[in-house]
């Protein structure tokens, strides 16, 4: 396939179940979503579950998305009785999202449940940008 259309694919999994979610994050990641669908509306997720310090769950044309922290994701592999395969492995993974960490961005793990077997669909890191306007508020509020 097309990595345009891959990439697509994943980001209205993404927009889709991360839509019941009002942590900003989620909402710049759903905002971002709609952006690269286009005028491809985002499919409706079923079963949005809120795992509290781990990230989201929820079915988006009946697969099992999962959004959140790598733990969620050696959470889940751990409940299957998985492991990565050896090209994505989990420590490669780790190394990348702590380099990520140290560079202050935030990083979100997405995988998925496809009968019975844990995907690795990709990671992504976000980093917080201050808006032009930002020091003009904070002046306001102090």
């Amino acid at each position: 396939g097309d990595v345009a259309e891959l990439e697509r694919t994943f980001w209205l999994l993404v927009g889709s179940a991360e839509a019941g979610s009002d942590h900003p994050l989620a909402k710049c990641l759903v905002a971002y979503a709609r952006d690269v669908s286009g005028d491809a509306p985002l499919p409706t997720a079923e079963r949005f579950r809120l795992r509290v310090g781990r990230g989201v769950s929820a079915c988006v044309g009946g697969v099992d998305v999962r959004i959140g922290s790598l733990a969620f994701l050696l959470e889940s592999l751990a409940e299957l009785r998985q492991e990565l395969p050896e090209d994505e492995a989990a420590s490669r993974l780790e190394a990348w999202a702590s380099d990520k960490r140290a560079a202050r961005d935030s990083v979100v793990v997405v995988h998925a449940v496809v009968q019975g077997k844990v995907r690795l669909l990709g990671a992504i890191a976000a980093r917080d940008v201050l808006r032009a306007d930002a020091a003009r508020t904070v002046r306001h509020l102090t």
